[in-house]
């Protein structure tokens, strides 16, 4: 359900300000989230209510026509008010002449094109819990690598650790079917068959189940992706898993190839060990049962993953502030940016941007050229061995909440641009945040590091780090309320290289 927060302006001796209900919302409610009240008409002023500070109040039915709303005192501040379209796909939008907002109903295929994970432990690994992404996720890496092309809800992964083919098809696919009944799912990644072969079941029947499962994802307007069964072990033997591991890897690969609509992108080149002949993985990739991708290993399948769609013309899908002007606004700019004191395009400072903290390493200040000829600045920093960097910023309240910039209820997240030059021996690139209602802070992540193992570069790489929404939490008695953001990079035992982060940013989540 879209919302979006306007300030009321007008005075009790006005005709009200209008907000428009269009055919496509089915209702509205106006919850007023100031400390006043303010008055509120269906029938465009002919008669006026009253709703109270906090209070919210339900237009009900969907015919077209305006709800008014003025201050119920003269004079004063702005009262914010959220206006909620029940049924409006997703969008709001706000005349520039009169300031009016309509709800207005878009197909889900109009939104960001999503994507859920289904499959066994290898694919449960790209989410840890409640808003937190485990960099042991190949997908996580590929997001980061093509720019957030597509949204990976936390609830869209379904996979199950321990899982064979017939179980996920039984369990796993009706959920995710339901799940694009109610909000359109562009592509499935799957992982499976590692426990099925393992355990012996027959390939024949291994087959029945891929295959149904791909042409039910099919049917139901899904593209498939399955990124191969992994090498598995560190033993001396080749075992008929690993011989039905390769079988149903090139039996995918021919399937997607002749059968068209689905993709088969083969990562197990990525963890392989090629310095033997008995299907084994490379032990640095893997954990200790040499079967899950540690960080490493992940952050080389992501490699596949992006380099497969990079050749097909996927582009970044989230923007960065092109303005410094781009910050917070009740009214005008809900989704601005929120930090306090924001800097959008990394002003000022001369160890880092003004207003903004950094840590380890040798951070400088420096600039790059723009399409227009203007130069933007960014943040620098040579790495250290062994050491924690981050840029850092925050939104501070004095106790509860008291701003309008930020309230209980509403949702962030933070997203940054990091460029990687020439690094060697990094652990981790992490975005985080920590939402704290004052008792205590809950830390939420994109790229969190999980099971650890080095990985390089190369000469440059670009990530565009976006963490998973994460809610304000209602106070919780005591402190003060925030939420700090920080991009970090980790490095192990003799690291090199240069970070380079171009954007960072928190803002107010737009809508589910």
């Amino acid at each position: 359900m879209p919302s979006i927060r306007v300030g009321v302006n007008a005075p009790s001796t006005s005709n009200g300000q209008v907000v428009d209900i269009e055919s496509g919302a089915g209702s509205i409610a106006i919850a007023n989230a100031g400390g006043e009240a303010i008055d509120w008409s269906l029938d465009g002023g002919a008669t006026w209510g009253t709703l109270a500070a906090g209070a919210t109040v339900h237009t009900g039915g969907a015919a077209p026509g305006r709800f008014v709303v003025r201050r119920d005192t003269g004079g004063g501040y702005p009262i914010p008010i959220d206006v909620t379209f029940s049924d409006a796909g997703g969008a709001v939008t706000q005349s520039p002449a009169t300031g009016a907002l309509s709800g207005v109903r878009s197909s889900p295929e109009a939104l960001i094109p999503r994507i859920a994970l289904m499959g066994d432990s290898i694919a449960a690994q790209t989410t840890d819990y409640a808003s937190k992404r485990n960099a042991a996720g190949a997908v996580s890496w590929m997001l980061a690598r093509l720019g957030q092309p597509w949204y990976l809800p936390n609830s869209a992964n379904f996979a199950v650790g321990g899982t064979s083919c017939d179980a996920i098809r039984a369990n796993q696919l009706p959920l995710v079917l339901a799940a694009n009944a109610s909000r359109k799912i562009s592509r499935v990644f799957m992982s499976c068959g590692t426990n099925d072969t393992n355990s012996g079941r027959t390939l024949s029947a291994i087959k029945d189940d891929l295959q149904a499962m791909f042409e039910a994802l099919l049917n139901a307007g899904i593209t498939p992706v399955h990124h191969g069964i992994l090498p598995r072990g560190n033993d001396g033997a080749m075992t008929n898993a690993k011989r039905q591991n390769l079988h149903l890897n090139e039996w995918m690969a021919w399937y997607a190839y002749t059968r068209g609509g689905l993709e088969f992108i083969d990562c197990s080149v990525a963890v392989a060990n090629n310095a033997t002949a008995f299907g084994n993985a490379v032990t640095s990739m893997m954990d200790g049962s040499v079967l899950h991708p540690l960080d490493n290993g992940a952050y080389a399948m992501g490699a596949v993953l992006a380099d497969y769609y990079s050749a097909r013309g996927v582009s970044p899908g989230i923007r960065f502030a092109g303005s410094q002007a781009d910050v917070y606004d009740a009214t005008h700019n809900p989704w601005g940016v929120v930090f306090d004191n924001p800097n959008p395009t990394l002003q000022g400072g001369t160890t880092a941007p003004t207003n903004m903290t950094t840590s380890g390493g040798t951070w400088a200040m420096s600039t790059r050229t723009l399409a227009g000829g203007q130069t933007k600045p960014i943040a620098s920093c040579t790495l250290a061995a062994s050491t924690t960097h981050f840029l850092y910023g925050d939104a501070l309240a004095s106790g509860a909440w008291d701003t309008e910039n930020i309230r209980e209820g509403d949702w962030v997240y933070a997203k940054a641009e990091i460029e990687l030059v020439n690094c060697a021996n990094l652990k981790a690139v992490e975005l985080r945040i920590a939402e704290n209602n004052g008792p205590g802070a809950v830390t939420h992540g994109d790229l969190v590091e999980a099971t650890g193992g080095l990985f390089n570069t190369g000469t440059s790489l670009t990530l565009r780090t976006m963490t998973p929404p994460v809610q304000i939490r209602p106070y919780g008695g005591s402190g003060s309320a925030s939420v700090f953001a920080r991009q970090q990079i980790v490095t192990g035992a003799g690291a090199t290289g240069t970070a380079i982060i171009k954007a960072f940013e928190l803002r107010k989540w737009q809508s589910e």
